[in-house]
């Protein structure tokens, strides 16, 4: 009851990016194919909440104790990583080799407004969609994590811990906040079609002919990948 919840329907999104960052930000987020509902949304969370600051939680979240009660007056930002006892190996991506603890969470994103930490990561998408080629950053999950998700948010964030206020808790123990309601993975992806971790399009938006390359490519590369298995 302490808090205002916020939903955002797609059309609210893209008038609140016009709005606050302007057009060029806002076509950055378009030029993110809309199959890959994920990114886009990566993108909105890091944008939102720093403009209001405020709690972000991924659809599949539960909270399971007040807020009022776990937040800090002092608190400026909450980082949380992945217990390794509960959920091993995850947040290892091999561009994070060198962070202790692996990748920092984003499916929670727990911030006061204008904080360096998300400005940094907005930049990093950004750039990274500018950059964007799907030869060399291929397409699917894996483009999405480095892309716009936890392997772009952690390499953001990492280098600026030692110049900004933040808080590095367990969020399920500490907290109360559990990263999923569903029993399984499959049970959550069931109630999504055209999940992102199915698309096989670029992620960003391409000519066509690098578009029908880049199929053609995948049909390639697949079929080797099958030789190998059968010899």
């Amino acid at each position: 009851p302490d808090f205002d919840y916020r939903f955002y329907s797609d059309a609210e999104i893209e008038s609140f990016i016009r709005q606050h960052y302007g057009s060029a930000v806002l076509n950055s987020y378009r030029r993110i194919d809309p199959r890959y509902g994920a990114a886009r949304a990566d993108l909105f969370r890091y944008l939102c909440i720093h403009q209001y600051g405020g709690i972000y939680l991924d659809i599949k979240a539960s909270v399971s104790r007040p807020l009022r009660d776990v937040l800090q007056a002092d608190d400026h930002y909450l980082l949380s990583q992945w217990d390794q006892y509960k959920y091993r190996g995850w947040g290892s991506a091999r561009e994070l080799a060198t962070i202790p603890g692996g990748e920092y969470q984003q499916w929670h994103v727990i911030a006061a407004p204008g904080h360096p930490f998300l400005a940094a990561v907005i930049q990093r998408v950004l750039t990274n969609i500018d950059a964007y080629d799907p030869f060399r950053n291929d397409a699917g999950p894996g483009a999405v994590l480095r892309l716009s998700g936890p392997v772009a948010y952690t390499l953001a964030i990492h280098p600026l811990l030692d110049r900004y206020p933040h808080r590095f808790v367990d969020i399920e123990q500490d907290l109360g906040i559990g990263y999923t309601i569903f029993p399984t993975s499959a049970a959550h992806y069931s109630l999504f079609r055209g999940h992102y971790t199915r698309q096989t399009r670029p992620l960003v938006s391409v000519p066509p002919w690098k578009a029908v390359l880049y199929r053609i490519y995948r049909i390639l590369r697949g079929g080797l990948r099958r030789l190998r298995l059968l010899r």
